[in-house]
């Protein structure tokens, strides 16, 4: 199957201008999100929205890992972290909700090390096997390696 493409300016606007940029595509068995922050609760509502629009569009046959390719700010008010949280937990119930996840970030982008702690411990919360890269390719190598083992598993 071919990749599928989302991005934030394919999802129609709310009643205020989402703050951030996202495009969200797939890869094979990974489903790959590019952020750039800082964002608001309508950027979440709208990533939400282009999950569900690409994943119904996808129908994986397997669990998946995600990848999430973070720039220039990491930071989001209250409202759009309790979405995010909210968003996250939802999708995780699916069949399709990310076995693994692996975030990818350089010093650079703001508010990092306040959120990867805050959200490692939801990512365990929800049973999802989290790591943190600063190299998109190591990233993407244990991403690949945890749906191949998940598969292995389920066998």
């Amino acid at each position: 199957m071919p990749s599928l493409k989302v991005k934030l300016s394919d999802i129609a606007s709310s009643r205020f201008a989402a703050h951030g940029d996202f495009a969200i595509w797939t890869d094979g068995d990974l489903l790959c999100y590019d952020v750039t922050g800082p964002f608001n609760l309508e950027w979440v509502q709208a990533l939400g929205l282009a999950r569900k629009q690409i994943v119904s569009a996808w129908r994986p046959s397997n669990r998946v890992a995600a990848i999430v390719h973070w720039h220039t700010s990491a930071l989001m008010s209250p409202e759009a972290l309790q979405a995010y949280e909210d968003g996250f937990a939802q999708f995780k119930q699916t069949s399709v909700g990310p076995a693994a996840l692996a975030w990818v970030a350089d010093a650079s982008v703001e508010g990092m090390p306040l959120l990867h702690r805050h959200f490692e411990a939801l990512f365990h919360k929800n049973a999802t096997n989290f790591r943190f890269f600063d190299d998109p390719v190591a990233a993407r190598d244990w991403a690949e390696q945890e749906v191949a083992r998940v598969r292995q598993s389920a066998r």
